[in-house]
């Protein structure tokens, strides 16, 4: 005997027939060679065989080697043993297997393409799911004509079992719970099942018992609605442990029940485990099974149904995201329909930085000069609130175009635009920087801003007085005349009031940048008509 290529000894089991006892001569040296395993051939004693592929799986396990049961056998005699196929590689399941040995014979008989056996009848490809582990056990010895006897525990891949019962060859795989497998185990697994059954799954059978459906039945239910994508091969299969009665039909007949099996389509049974006449029922199923119009669900229709599944998925995500999207467009209009626009104008940083966060309820401090506009947001009260507050204009060191910029940028801050300009002075005489930077105000936005003008005279806590000084009610005229005297001790509540009516005053009216840019094109245009007529008259002179 030689042995040809790297195997190792370990992996070499000697089958000693009744030809070759262990005082052949060379049998040392052949056992020796080969690692020292060996068994031996008894044909009185058929057990052989299962110890045969016990030995195979042990060497295959320890050598964490792929491996593939493709066919089942059965120890004549041996009635408890069941013979499981399994859906995956790596790992093989033992259980037991109660058919006869005519059955086994009978079900040799089948066309090689797994179509249909001499008795007429063809050969069922059942997949069995859901959450109870047990009850599919249960079910799948029902369907072979097995003693139903409740098994702790289940596995995490699929179970393949062959049987045959009134003459007809059925293989009954028990799919593992999804909910407690990884994403990538589903997918595996849910391969591994259809590429099991040639020429495809017949019909995937949802075993749930006659009992109230729990968060974990249903979260199970969406899962394989999701992984298979198919409601032609599904049916819903309600089962009870005694015969099924009125009260068991009424169960499945309620509006609970029935969205279950709308969920797979529209095909339900009921069955009891201990019912007489089950083998009859079953019997009937299978005939049912047997006459569906649509084909098995092969290997490239689970892809097809992937494929679907995900650009479902994808649509369904964007739809979500389109509905957000949308709720986010309606909030922003609620809120740009309550919303106030403010701008705090003024040439003392101090008093505009104080009414600022007066109005907004807040503490910062900013007693640096700025030339650039900054907006602050808040919500208060369920009104959102913008606030800007607009640089000095006068006596700083920006030119011309770029006093222009900012007072455009400052307006354009304020979508869709300015509800309230703040004009905020202090109680007492102005100096020539407060009158300048009024003066420059009203050059720049015109008196198309007066109605948009909300004064506030800051008052000291120590002297506080309703009469205004000269300087204050000349400032208060030219404006339109709305005035407030605010302090420390201000309420913004009375503050807010004054300038919500305002905004309805104007009936929600805005100072927009269209409305800027109007007053700008009416201003040059004045500017070209001016020069046009000084030209002309200067022309006139020298004539």
């Amino acid at each position: 005997m030689r042995i040809s290529g790297e195997v190792e000894e370990r992996n070499i089991t000697v089958i000693n027939t009744h030809l070759l006892q262990q005082n052949f001569p060379q049998y040392e040296i052949i056992e020796a060679e080969c690692g020292g395993g060996h068994l031996q051939f008894d044909i009185e004693n058929p057990g052989w065989r299962s110890e045969l592929f016990r030995r195979i799986e042990k060497i295959l396990k320890e050598e964490h080697e792929e491996f593939l049961i493709c066919n089942t056998y059965e120890d004549e005699g041996d009635a408890t043993s069941e013979d499981e196929d399994q859906s995956r590689s790596g790992v093989s399941v033992r259980g037991e297997s109660e058919e006869k040995d005519s059955d086994l014979k009978e079900s040799t008989k089948t066309a090689s393409d797994g179509g249909v056996t001499t008795t007429g009848k063809a050969k069922l490809n059942i997949v069995l799911c859901g959450n109870n582990t047990a009850l599919k056990n249960s079910v799948s010895k029902m369907f072979r004509g097995l003693m139903s006897k409740r098994q702790k525990g289940g596995s995490k891949v699929c179970l393949k079992k062959n049987g045959m019962i009134n003459g007809r060859q059925i293989s009954v795989i028990e799919f593992p719970v999804l909910t407690k497998l990884s994403e990538e185990e589903v997918m595996r697994e849910a391969h591994c099942c259809v590429s099991l059954c040639h020429p495809g799954v017949h019909v995937f059978i949802l075993v749930t018992p006659v009992t109230p459906f729990t968060d974990e039945d249903r979260a199970e239910m969406e899962m394989i609605k999701r992984i298979f994508y198919s409601q032609e091969h599904f049916m819903v299969l309600f089962i009870t442990d005694n015969t099924v009665d009125q009260s068991v039909r009424n169960y499945v007949a309620s509006s609970e029940s029935q969205s279950v099996v709308s969920l797979y389509g529209s095909w339900c049974s009921v069955m009891g485990l201990n019912d007489q006449r089950s083998s009859e029922k079953i019997s009937d199923l299978f005939d049912c099974i047997e006459s569906m119009k649509s084909e098995p669900y092969f290997l490239q229709m689970y892809m097809r149904a992937q494929e679907r599944r995900v650009r479902h998925e994808l649509e369904e995500k964007l739809r979500v995201k389109d509905n957000e999207i949308k709720e986010l467009q309606e909030k922003i209009k609620t809120l740009e329909g309550v919303k106030l626009n403010l701008i705090v104008c003024g040439s003392n940083k101090g008093l505009k930085t104080f009414i600022s966060n007066l109005i907004l309820n807040q503490s910062e401090r900013r007693s640096e000069l700025s030339s650039e506009c900054v907006r602050r947001d808040v919500e208060l009260h369920g009104r959102l609130i913008s606030l800007v507050e607009l640089p000095a204009l006068f006596n700083t060191q920006l030119s011309e175009e770029e006093v222009m910029r900012q007072t455009h940028r400052c307006v354009s801050l304020c979508h869709p635009g300015v509800h309230v300009f703040i004009i905020i002075i202090p109680d007492a005489p102005l100096n020539n920087e407060d009158r300048a930077e009024i003066e420059e105000i009203q050059r720049i936005f015109s008196s198309r801003i007066n109605k948009h003008i909300m004064i506030l005279i800051k008052q000291n806590s120590e002297h506080q007085t309703a009469e205004l000084n000269e300087d204050t009610q000349s400032v208060l005229e030219s404006f339109g005349g709305r005035h407030q005297f605010i302090d420390l001790n201000t309420q913004v509540s009375e503050l807010m009031e004054k300038l919500e009516q305002m905004v309805e005053e104007n009936s929600g009216v805005c100072f927009s940048t269209e409305t800027l840019l109007e007053t700008q094109m009416k201003k040059l245009q004045k500017f070209e008509e001016m020069k046009r007529k000084i030209h002309l008259l200067q022309k006139q002179g020298n004539d």
